[in-house]
């Protein structure tokens, strides 16, 4: 989970990136050579959810906390920890669901594509 403020696409590209400074927790995760991305959620907002969703995907996906505080050095709700470890199994349905449904529940002026559209 992260909160790219600034640059939600330059972010994004940044971790995907094999040759980089570390600097970032997730940096030097994704420095070792087994590391890989399977997937990743992007969603642009007012309000910085990496710690409500995150939550929820722990709680409701049994994810582990094996690292505390990492990626969560700078959490402002105490979190644990950012990442989450589930073992030989593969969540991603069970994160796709639960990341939806945490979206879905939002009070409406976090949504930020709120706009009236134009007709």
């Amino acid at each position: 989970m992260g909160f790219g403020a600034q640059s939600l696409g330059g972010r994004v590209s940044r971790h995907i990136l094999k040759a980089k400074r570390l600097k970032w927790h997730i940096d030097w995760l994704l420095a070792v050579e087994e590391a890989r991305i399977v997937s990743f959620f992007t969603r642009r907002s007012d309000q910085r959810l990496e710690c409500i969703i995150n939550q929820a995907i722990k709680n409701s996906c049994g994810g582990k906390v094996l690292f505390p505080r990492f990626g969560a050095s700078d959490c402002r709700s105490s979190c644990v920890s950012h990442l989450l470890y589930f073992g030989e199994r593969s969540p991603l349905n069970g994160i796709k669901e639960v990341y939806r449904k945490v979206l879905e529940n939002l009070p409406e002026r976090s949504k930020p594509c709120n706009k009236k559209e134009r007709t």
